[in-house]
């Protein structure tokens, strides 16, 4: 998180880093005591040092919004890209590089075209889809499909030695979050669509409800999961094509960043999203 605001990404823009440097300045002194090699808080103050930085870190996702790169951003580091490394490679990860705008893909693509021999970059998002077919063509592509309950609860078991309690995701199991009651929700949802029928808003009510428990933005992430999973069912069936499963998860991921970037109520993003994949 703290890499977002790399003082190379952000030279010369005061007013942006002015907002956040208390904030990376805290972290690092509430991070500092659980580093590797560091005398562990006593137990008495050690969830409360971490609930710290937590909220913490979540004052600094939400200081400067970060749903569109600028272009001065990329541009510095196109400039960066350009510096002799001082180890054997540099890396660079650009997260939701769907929401480039015009200008900084542009910008981007200027590197992209002729990287250096040293610097690699990592590009990810949700919509591949929605990135632009010159930037595509000039990555190499890997997927990475969720996993199902069973080989989340394996992980769960193996790596966190650990027993799943309510839902065996891993998202649940972190969060502390049970997404098994949007499950119903989710499958009456997809059931509406194509009946030629107005969306029932009683389910609106119900899911946004159901939502709002997990916290906004969370539950609405947690209920569109539900919706690809269920989605993920139905390829290779006779019920729905896969082209058109394939737009309705770039319908989602615009209702997705609807909520997430632009702050909209989650039953007015669900009313849209049901006739968006009604037409798609």
């Amino acid at each position: 998180l703290t890499r977002r605001f790399d003082p190379v990404l952000w030279e010369g823009d005061t007013k942006s880093i002015a907002k956040v440097e208390p904030l990376l300045s805290q972290i690092d002194e509430l991070l500092d005591p659980y580093l590797p090699g560091a005398e562990l808080p006593p137990e008495t103050t050690f969830a409360d040092g971490l609930d710290k930085l937590l909220a913490a870190a979540a004052k600094l996702e939400s200081a400067v919004n970060l749903a569109s790169i600028p272009v001065d951003v990329i541009r510095r580091l196109n400039r960066w890209a350009r510096v002799s490394a001082s180890g054997p490679a540099k890396i660079a990860m650009i997260e939701n590089v769907d929401r480039l705008g015009d200008s900084s893909r542009n910008a981007l693509l200027k590197t992209l075209e002729e990287p250096p021999s040293n610097l690699f970059f990592v590009l990810t998002t949700t919509r591949r889809g929605a990135v632009i077919s010159t930037i595509l063509s000039r990555a190499r592509n890997y997927s990475f499909s969720g996993r199902g309950e069973e080989e989340s609860a394996a992980v769960i078991r193996r790596i966190f030695r650990d027993e799943p309690s309510g839902g065996s995701r891993l998202r649940e199991y972190f969060a502390g979050q049970d997404a098994t009651p949007l499950r119903p929700l989710a499958e009456r949802f997809l059931d509406q669509i194509g009946t030629g029928r107005a969306l029932d808003l009683s389910l609106v009510d119900e899911i946004t409800a159901a939502v709002s428990t997990h916290g906004r933005v969370e539950g609405f992430r947690a209920f569109l999961e539900v919706l690809a999973e269920l989605l993920r069912g139905r390829v290779g069936t006779d019920v729905t094509p896969r082209s058109t499963i394939e737009l309705w998860h770039l319908h989602m991921g615009k209702a997705r960043e609807r909520v997430e970037s632009f702050n909209m109520p989650p039953g007015r993003v669900i009313e849209g999203l049901f006739y968006s994949l009604e037409a798609g």
